[in-house]
């Protein structure tokens, strides 16, 4: 998937950058991301002489973020260039220096010596001081913004991106002053100016007093401004305030930016820009029509070129053409579900009736590693056979592991939905393990082959002369190896009567046109171990069925728990090793929930954390 975009001429691989402060100059992270996969590494700021920044304490967490006063600590020029710049150009990736300064003039020394290295581009911090006009900010008067922007133009080498600052009364008005003035960029938005005061010391929590408010909370005001700076000029435009996942900077996208930084949130994750990225390219895939009708309009002209007849799909062939998973994490794998396509994490929970949970698998590379018996094909192109294959093949291995971390636990109901339809899964669970019936819904019609009459949509046999009429199970003494009994069908129309010279009940046929010489009329013996998916220890449609397959409401219950009450749903990170945590303390906060309804007699509470808490 090509996610590439330019900022005034530089290709960027992806639209992911980092926000300058967050993330030093890359050296830091780089134990932790990937920086060949970032679309560019913004530095901290940097001025044409060491900077020492604020007296401490210079940050404070704060609802939705944190506040900092940092004071754009740094250590000048000369020791970058000679440290920093030589790191970054062992990597594929564009570097974006930001410089600072508290004159006009140091700003020009700084671009000055940036000339001649290899940064991509310059960011120009306007949210500096200006000491020559009463301390206000470069960035808070449009003269002022216009003549800086101006002087940094006539001296750089490299493009321009002008840091807007969010704290004026008309965003527009400064992005088009940058613009006038030659900017090549802008960026917005920096941080909002706010304060913290501890009640009980009575004192400001900054010791600069306010700061510079950072995080989700300022993701409205920052996707807002975006929105009119696009409305206001033509220039590209990177976006940035809050951003918490993908579609925090897709949102971003849609509002008139060019590229996204991601800032704060380095601080929480070090992995997000990396799980930001797979999460764009993901969507891209998914929504991008524009994608997939290329495919498709391709497909159709091959299939009327070389004559092919209607068993060749262009649709399901484009599906089979899409990437398999996100280039950034294989992690996120392209899968079809509820009649869609997706890329996400995918993983497996075992439950009992009750729908607590036992077990939980989660589908990634160790899970493949540690099951060699699965072997993952290519892909199908039927979106409905690739969902059915992923799922069948996961049941068993994620059964074998839960079965040999509890050897004590021998269940005789197995419960599942049409996606475990298969003859090998039957085998199986009613061959290898301790389950007598098992519950699965038909995916396809029932084929039952070398046999006279009719077999309905629940595996029962029908009379062969009228199919409208079911044949009446009875019991049988008889017994495979199997432990599952022989299932004997009789005629619809037979009937126990008295014998009175044999003084006992016999059956009795009363059928108009008898399909066999027998006055009993037409018995039919179902073998299961023959056909375990028509008889999978149970009769399909009868009432026992359908009260046993309505326990999967409390699965379903619990699978909402898990995606509303433990939170597990709506994720502000698709980090693998993230989502397992959170997914397993999701399952041991559902066991403890149990444990104290148990121990407080409340057990109409073992599903339900904040009832039993109220």
């Amino acid at each position: 998937m090509n996610t590439k975009v330019q900022i005034a001429g530089v290709e960027l691989k992806n639209p992911v950058m980092t926000a300058s402060g967050t993330f030093g100059s890359g050296m830091e992270y780089s134990e932790f991301v990937d920086l060949n996969k970032l679309g560019a590494v913004v530095t901290k700021g940097v001025a044409n002489v060491p900077w020492e920044g604020n007296p401490t304490p210079r940050v404070a967490e704060v609802y939705g973020g944190m506040l900092n006063a940092i004071g754009l600590q740094n250590p000048g020029i000369d020791v970058f260039m000679e440290r920093d710049i030589p790191f970054l150009e062992k990597y594929d990736t564009k570097i974006v220096v930001n410089v600072c300064g508290k004159t006009v003039e140091d700003y020009l020394e700084v671009v000055e010596k940036l000339g001649d290295s290899p940064a991509h581009l310059l960011e120009i911090n306007v949210s500096c001081p200006n000491v020559k006009e009463g301390a206000i900010a470069f960035g808070q008067k449009a003269d002022y913004l216009y003549d800086i922007t101006s002087a940094i133009k006539k001296k750089a080498k490299q493009p321009i991106i002008m840091k807007l600052s969010p704290n004026v009364t008309d965003i527009g008005e400064m992005a088009k002053a940058a613009e006038a003035a030659g900017a090549d960029a802008i960026s917005l938005i920096n941080t909002l100016t706010g304060m913290k005061i501890d009640i009980h010391k009575r004192k400001f929590v900054l010791a600069n007093k306010t700061g510079g408010l950072s995080g989700p909370a300022i993701k409205p005001v920052a996707v807002r401004m975006v929105y009119q700076a696009a409305q206001a000029v033509k220039i590209p435009i990177i976006g940035m305030g809050g951003i918490a996942n993908g579609e925090d900077a897709i949102e971003f996208l849609m509002a008139g930016a060019t590229a996204v930084a991601v800032g704060a949130m380095n601080f929480i994750n070090p992995y997000i820009t990396e799980e930001i990225i797979a999460e764009i390219e993901a969507w891209v895939t998914e929504n991008n029509p524009k994608y997939a009708n290329r495919i498709i309009k391709q497909l159709k002209s091959f299939k009327k070129t070389n004559g092919l007849d209607d068993s060749f799909d262009p649709y399901k062939a484009a599906y089979s053409s899409m990437p398999s998973h996100a280039a950034a994490s294989p992690a996120i794998q392209q899968m079809y579900i509820n009649g869609h396509f997706c890329y996400a994490f995918k993983f497996g929970i075992v439950t009992n009736g009750l729908g607590i949970v036992r077990h939980i698998s989660f589908y990634n590379k160790d899970f493949l590693e540690s099951h060699p018996e699965i072997i993952v094909g290519k892909k199908s192109d039927s979106p409905d056979e690739d969902k059915s294959l992923a799922d069948s093949k996961a049941l068993v291995p994620t059964l074998k592991d839960f079965f040999q971390k509890h050897p004590l636990i021998n269940p005789k109901t197995f419960l599942g939905d049409a996606a475990f339809d298969s003859i090998g899964i039957y085998k199986y669970l009613l061959q290898e393990t301790s389950f007598e019936k098992v519950y699965i819904p038909l995916k396809n019609k029932l084929k039952i082959e070398g046999i006279d009459y009719v077999v309905n949509d629940d595996g029962i046999p029908c009379c062969p002369h009228d199919a409208s009429l079911l044949m009446k199970r009875e019991g049988s003494k008889s017994h495979l190896r199997s432990g599952l009994p022989t299932m004997k069908f009789v005629c619809p129309k037979m009937k126990w009567e008295w014998d009175s010279i044999a003084k006992k009940t016999k059956r009795v046929c009363h059928c108009d046109t008898p399909c066999t010489a027998s006055s009993c009329g037409r018995m039919i013996y179902i073998y299961p171990e023959q056909n375990l998916r028509a008889y999978p220890g149970t009769i399909r449609g009868t009432r026992e069925w359908d009260s046993t397959y309505k326990v999967r409401v409390n699965v379903e219950k619990s699978i909402n728990h898990f995606k509303d009450s433990f939170c597990v749903a709506d994720r502000k990170t698709q980090n693998e090793k993230t989502l397992h945590a959170d997914l397993l303390l999701a399952g041991i906060t559902q066991l403890i929930t149990v444990m104290a309804a148990d121990k407080l007699h409340r057990h109409q509470y073992i599903r339900s954390l904040k009832p039993l808490i109220a």
